[in-house]
């Protein structure tokens, strides 16, 4: 996934494989602030976006440890 026209421009990455019965999924995103706001409000921006991750991340667990495997 790219996001290039945004005050943080950045690439996710997402990887998955099998692991111990189940899937692990690797997430890495990449990418920094641009212009002197971006700059300014980077390490804001990036832990915001780090607990944003981490909460979506819990929910996708949730709903996929809810649904029966076929």
């Amino acid at each position: 996934m790219v996001a290039v026209d945004s005050p943080f421009p950045m690439q996710t990455h997402y990887t998955w494989e099998d692991a111990e019965g189940g899937c692990r999924m690797t997430l890495r995103n990449v990418g920094g602030p641009t212009g002197l706001p971006g700059r300014l409000l980077g390490g804001l921006m990036a832990r915001r976006m780090r607990a944003e991750m981490t909460q979506d991340l819990a929910r996708l667990e949730a709903v996929l440890a809810d649904t029966p495997s076929t």
